[in-house]
């Protein structure tokens, strides 16, 4: 039984969150549609992400890099965009 203690955290990139999956936080997405590597350590390949903060208009997509059970590739449609996803 759940007591609505489920939680993505207070914090960012750390393993603070009451629910399996990590929040990370890229400061600069580089160059429209380029890719971004996104470190997560969760030890599996993830199968999902959800995009929780955009800092301004954009789009962010599966780069089409396979995903690792470190790391997966991220990209945005507009350039220097800052932006957190948790990634499950």
């Amino acid at each position: 039984m759940f007591n609505r203690n489920i939680s993505f955290g207070s914090d960012i990139d750390t393993l603070d969150q009451n629910i399996q999956g990590k929040m990370v936080e890229i400061a600069d997405s580089g160059a429209a549609n380029s890719s971004i590597t996104v470190i997560h350590n969760l030890g599996y390949i993830p199968k999902f992400y959800d995009i929780k903060y955009i800092s301004k208009a954009t789009q962010i997509f599966d780069f089409g890099t396979p995903w690792t059970k470190t790391k997966i590739f991220l990209a945005s449609v507009t350039a220097n965009t800052k932006f957190r996803v948790f990634i499950h």
